[in-house]
């Protein structure tokens, strides 16, 4: 698609340069859309508790790296979907229509409520599947005790719900 040193230069070579560059464009800035739409000033505050508990377990000398990256990755998701899903749930009610400050996705039209929901679904499976390598790596050595322990609860409140 674009120019090669072989190539004459003629107006469909130039056409289909410029619809190149426009579908670029045009990706780029829904990317810019999604990344809006996230919130990404939101998040040093949700990744904080992560900062304070690790620098608390570096005295105990049981800090562990991938721990802590996984940590922060699954917080980062966990706060992007909430923005996702109150970013849809205000635009989906009205909630937004007079809003002071930053225009949200849906609300403004740029991303509609389809693709919203597609990007919350997204957005979940990614949290499920962080917090699950999460759970796995922190409790590698005692899963089958963490998994007992969620069964006696779930067992015990059923017994006492009924």
């Amino acid at each position: 698609m674009l120019f090669l040193k072989n190539e004459n230069l003629t107006l469909k070579n130039i056409q289909n340069f410029h619809k190149t560059i426009l579908l670029i464009n045009q990706n780029s800035s829904k990317f810019r859309l999604w990344l809006s739409a996230a919130r990404l000033r939101t998040l040093p505050l949700s990744i904080s508790g992560v900062f304070v508990g690790s620098f608390a377990s570096l005295n105990t000398n049981n800090f562990n790296l991938s721990i802590f990256f996984l940590a922060i990755a699954t917080t980062i998701s966990y706060q992007v979907l909430s923005n996702f899903a109150n970013d849809y749930g205000d635009g989906v009610k009205g909630t937004d229509l007079n809003r002071v400050g930053p225009k949200r996705a849906v609300q403004s039209g740029l991303i509609s409520s389809k693709e919203m929901r597609k990007g919350i679904i997204i957005s979940s499976i990614i949290s499920c599947f962080l917090t699950s390598s999460l759970v796995f790596f922190s409790f590698k050595n005692k899963l089958r005790s963490v998994f007992n322990l969620f069964y006696f609860y779930i067992t015990y409140t059923k017994m006492n719900l009924f």
